[in-house]
Formats: structure tokens, C-alpha cells, sequence
């Protein structure tokens, strides 16, 4: 037998010979799996991701999840979005600490692993359309009507930070859709004008340009 193939431990050249695979092709590299202090870590999640945004978290180093409490999640990027599913693995999954110089015995090629985890699952992403009629929605609940009557008002007001956490949407879109409903900002907050009070704007405006001719 090959000096290599010596460096095997005697149960796993057994299942190597009854697997019927030649030991000769095989480097004499074995792993020794620890449990972890805090396995399992139920705070791990895998996801499957393609490059393009791999590319993007490269880029900006981070990936935002979206929706609200009734919503499904999202996965937004600068300009798109995907639905999070969970789906079941063929193969149970063991994640394990990155290697280090100290995880490699040479002499038998042994490789000492931490595991931290066990999966059964992961999370797969399907591009979707963004969803965005529930911010017209939002801002008809609680439309401006001027400043007299926004003082008596305690609905809750509408910030940009309320819409990147609740919406199903990417921010380009987001931004695209709020100039399209001429969303104006008001003390911080994205207001929508009332039909009534905007008429009555529009009349006021036209009246001093009128006066001044």
C-alpha cells in the first residue's frame, strides 16, 4: 500500500475500500470535527446568492431585508428584489470556523474543524416586481391639509427611514415612485397634499399672480 495511503486511519481506508474508491487518487487529508461551545447556533442562516449579488455586496457590504410584520421578506438591492423562501437541503449541512494555520497537522493530514452549526435548510431568492402601492396607501391616510390642521393631527407621519424598512422595494425605486405621487418634505417628514388643499393652493397662487399683473 502506498506510504500516503498509510496516513489514513484504519476506519477510513474500511469505508474508502468498501466505497470502492481508489485510496491512490486521494490526498492523505482527513477532518476531525469538534463541536463548537454554542452548537448549535440557531442565529446562522445560509443563503443562495448569484454574482451579481455577490458583486453588490462587495460593493456595499451589506444586504437589506425588507417588509413589514404581515409581509413576506425581501431582499432589495440598489435596483432590484427578491423573495426570500426557505428551502429544505438534500444534505444535512455542517458549518464550521474558517481554517487556521493551527487547524493542519502536516505530518498526518489531519484537519481540525469547529462546528458551529447544523443546517437542514436554506434560504433561496426569486426576483420580483417591488411593491408599491402601499406607499400611496400610506400617505392618503394621513394627507396634508395645512399647517393649523396638521397640529391637531396625531396620525402617524411617514420618513423615508419608515419606507426603506417597510417597503418591498429596491431604493431607486422607492425614490422613482415618490416623485411620481409629488411627495413634498414638510418638518422631515413625506407628506402627500390633500385634493382640496391643494386646489385652494393653486387658486391662492394664481390669485397674487393676478394682483401683481
Amino acid at each position: 500500500m502506498n506510504d500516503e495511503i498509510k496516513h489514513f486511519p484504519e476506519n477510513v481506508q474500511k469505508l474508502l475500500i468498501d466505497a470502492r474508491i481508489p485510496m491512490e487518487q486521494l490526498k492523505p487529508i482527513y477532518y476531525e470535527l469538534t463541536i463548537g461551545e454554542h452548537f448549535p447556533d440557531d442565529s446562522i442562516r445560509l443563503i443562495e446568492v448569484n454574482n451579481s449579488l455577490i458583486e453588490e455586496l462587495d460593493k456595499s457590504k451589506k444586504l437589506v431585508i425588507r417588509g413589514a410584520h404581515d409581509d413576506f421578506a425581501t431582499l432589495c438591492t440598489s435596483d432590484q428584489v427578491f423573495e426570500i423562501k426557505s428551502a429544505e437541503t438534500s444534505n444535512t449541512l455542517l458549518l464550521a470556523s474558517p481554517l487556521d494555520s493551527s487547524s493542519v497537522n502536516k505530518e498526518n493530514g489531519c484537519i481540525a474543524l469547529t462546528v458551529n452549526s447544523i443546517l437542514h435548510s436554506k434560504l433561496e431568492l426569486t426576483q420580483c416586481v417591488p411593491k408599491l402601492k402601499r406607499i400611496r396607501q400610506l400617505f392618503e391616510e394621513n394627507p396634508y391639509r395645512g399647517h393649523f390642521d396638521d397640529e391637531e393631527n396625531s396620525t402617524r407621519k411617514i420618513t423615508i427611514e419608515n419606507l426603506r424598512n417597510e417597503i418591498q422595494a429596491s431604493d431607486e425605486a422607492i425614490d422613482a415612485y415618490l416623485k411620481k405621487l409629488n411627495v413634498i418634505t414638510i418638518n422631515g417628514h413625506l407628506r402627500l397634499l390633500d385634493f382640496d388643499f391643494r386646489t385652494k393652493l393653486i387658486e391662492y397662487i394664481i390669485s397674487i399672480i393676478s394682483m401683481s399683473i
